[in-house]
């Protein structure tokens, strides 16, 4: 009988303690994963034919915190954090699912859920947001999901300075942010935490590949939110 009552009580312990890591932990964890794993500049581009470019794809890899199994179905947000230096093409995989079936046209985040293998895939497009003057206005992110105990902070960058797909007239705006004295996190393409030569020609690939020479058209059923 002592027995008994000794194993449901261990068992009782055991059961607590493993609730308690998995509230401590969280259920999931996440990996990014970069086209060039050595800059971890979260890159947003424009599109073609209402395909984004492919040069600004990441992922993040969705697992079990305990069996590091991936996990399918778990939507993961990419929040832009730290002002209004970047903003998201509203409506355009930036959306998620309002009131009367509506698209509530999101500026400042985008989701995608993971798939079977537990990637999942983001091609973020959107704009920088010219204030007139010189310095770092937010160009930050942040990756969550539920489940998940720690979100992931993460730079990020954008192409499409004016809003109107990245072409050359992108070149004067980021020759302005190339000549300013103070950071300008939004035109940091490679992630140095300067902006300089390197994001030049990176600008410059862009334009000349051409898969970001357009903003995406505003579906008809979007409703702005603030």
């Amino acid at each position: 009988m002592r027995r008994s009552v000794l194993a449901v009580l261990v068992f009782q312990v055991i059961a607590v303690a493993w609730c308690a890591r998995a509230d401590a932990q969280g259920v999931y964890r996440m990996r990014v994963q970069f086209t060039n794993p050595g800059n971890i500049t979260v890159l947003v581009t424009g599109a073609l034919a209402g395909t984004p470019d492919p040069a600004g794809e990441f992922s993040v890899v969705v697992e079990d915190a305990f069996t590091g199994q991936p996990v399918s179905g778990v939507p993961v947000t990419l929040t832009l954090t730290g002002g209004a230096g970047i903003q998201f093409y509203p409506g355009r995989l930036n959306w998620t699912v309002g009131l009367l079936g509506k698209r509530e046209c999101q500026t400042q985040t985008t989701v995608t859920a993971s798939t079977v293998d537990g990637i999942a895939y983001f091609r973020p497009c959107g704009t920088a947001v010219h204030l007139g003057a010189c310095g770092d206005f937010g160009s930050g992110g942040l990756l969550s999901a539920p489940g998940v105990a720690n979100p992931v902070s993460c730079q990020v960058a954008c192409y499409d300075h004016d809003g109107n797909g990245v072409n050359i007239n992108d070149l004067s705006l980021f020759l302005a942010d190339l000549g300013c004295s103070s950071y300008v996190g939004h035109a940091d393409y490679d992630g140095s935490q300067s902006v300089g030569v390197n994001d030049l020609s990176a600008l410059l690939a862009i334009i000349g590949a051409g898969n970001s020479s357009e903003r995406p058209s505003m579906p008809s059923n979007c409703v702005l939110f603030p």
